[in-house]
């Protein structure tokens, strides 16, 4: 199939010039195909992190090809590929291009190169490989973006340990492979709510890793009761890779820095982070707040520094005010934004109920429930502090990583 795919792709540049090739493949073995087909045409293989045909549109600017699951279907059976193997350039040659996840802000483009993935995946390998030999990987997540195309392709692909099922399967889904072979299960924390109701596993899976957003402890520890052992929670982004992992089952954990890689405070209480795989192999500051270990090889996260608001003349933090909402027993997850009106920025709540806060809900009705809330918090804070919107929904609005969507949010609030 890459060999045929190869051909195409060099066929549309001698037709069009331009060789960055868009890669929305959803079937991970079409994708794999189309990876190893562009790199071998010298193409720049654009991850744009959507399939859908309006998010393709919204970054036509970025890519000059476009590759799907039905161009592979309708190229292949009727290629006629030599029998030449694939002749693939040097790893650090062959180039990607994500796009960070827009959670807060337009989506960015980040280079990579095949030898930095090759680079994360051999950390992976050394640090958890002799924990899960032998078993298969399922993922939940998709493998366009860095993560899932870390835990749920390179690095089982390189260990022979990839186990090729419908993408978006479900966590229960997941399970119930754990219940046929061993099992490694890659999956978000969106991915891993109301896990309660299931049973516990006849065969649990050997180790469930979960990325994109801290792990609800509510979450960790159904996961804990249904898999004999908490998740480990592996925190990076797309631009600085893995940073560190935890997990939960010792309350206040700190997340460990992975082998190669360094960090350090910055003067804004920042944490800076330096691998092999950061922009130029140099220093790259994050968003997130952090506390350090004396030796610098683990540290706590303390909220992030992009994610403090100006509300009546006073700074709050978005994260403080969530962690507030949560400590409420109505609240089950809580989602603080800032909202732009003709009277200056409101600061605006998004949350999710317990069973005692829907209740409540339906007892006392809408605005008094919010009263409530916003009094507490209140109380522990200043005036502020107080949350002026509130909507309760169902589910907080998070992408396919489980990372919460900024402009979803705002959305709830229009009209």
């Amino acid at each position: 199939m890459a060999r045929a795919l190869a051909e195409d792709f060099a066929e549309r540049r001698h037709q069009r010039d331009g060789n960055r090739i868009a890669i929305a493949c959803e079937d991970p073995s079409a994708f794999l195909a189309a990876l190893l087909a562009c790199f071998a045409c010298r193409g720049i293989a654009i991850l744009p992190g959507v399939t859908s045909t309006e998010g393709l549109k919204d970054r036509a600017d970025e890519f000059d090809h476009l590759i799907t699951d039905a161009e592979i279907a309708r190229i292949t059976p009727a290629a006629r590929a030599s029998d030449q193997a694939l002749h693939l350039p040097e790893a650090g040659e062959c180039k990607l291009i994500f796009f960070t996840s827009g959670s807060t802000a337009v989506p960015q483009p980040v280079p990579k190169t095949w030898r930095q993935i090759e680079a994360e995946a051999e950390t992976l390998h050394q640090q958890f490989g002799s924990e899960i030999a032998g078993a298969r990987v399922v993922a939940t997540v998709p493998h366009h973006h860095i993560y899932g195309i870390l835990f749920s392709l390179v690095w089982p692909l390189g260990t022979r340990r990839a186990l090729f099922v419908p993408r978006q399967i479900s966590v229960d889904a997941a399970l119930d492979h754990s219940a046929e072979c061993p099992t490694v299960i890659v999956s978000c924390p969106a991915h891993m709510v109301r896990l309660a109701s299931r049973k516990v596993s006849e065969r649990a899976p050997v180790m469930v890793f979960s990325s994109g957003a801290p792990l609800m402890a509510d979450s960790a520890n159904a996961m804990a009761q249904i898999a004999g052992s908490f998740p480990v929670e592996v925190y990076g982004s797309t631009e600085t890779g893995g940073i560190g992992f935890r997990t939960q089952s010792v309350s206040g954990t700190q997340w460990t820095v992975f082998p190669g890689v360094e960090i350090r405070q910055t003067a804004s209480r920042c944490l800076a982070v330096r691998s092999a795989v950061t922009p130029g192999g140099d220093w790259f500051e994050t968003s997130d707040l952090c506390v350090m270990s004396p030796d610098g090889r683990s540290f706590q996260l303390s909220g992030r520094n992009d994610r403090v608001l100006k509300i009546e003349g006073v700074r709050v933090s978005l994260p403080r005010i969530e962690a507030l909402a949560q400590a409420n027993s109505c609240v089950l997850d809580a989602a603080a934004l800032g909202l732009d009106t003709d009277k200056g920025q409101k600061l605006a709540m998004v949350a999710t109920l317990t069973p005692e806060g829907e209740q409540l809900l339906k007892s006392k009705g809408k605005f008094r429930l919010e009263r409530d809330l916003s009094t507490a918090i209140r109380t522990s804070e200043n005036a502020a502090s107080a949350p002026k919107l509130w909507r309760f929904v169902q589910e907080i609005p998070t992408n396919e990583r489980g990372k919460i969507q900024a402009a979803a949010l705002a959305a709830l609030f229009s009209g």
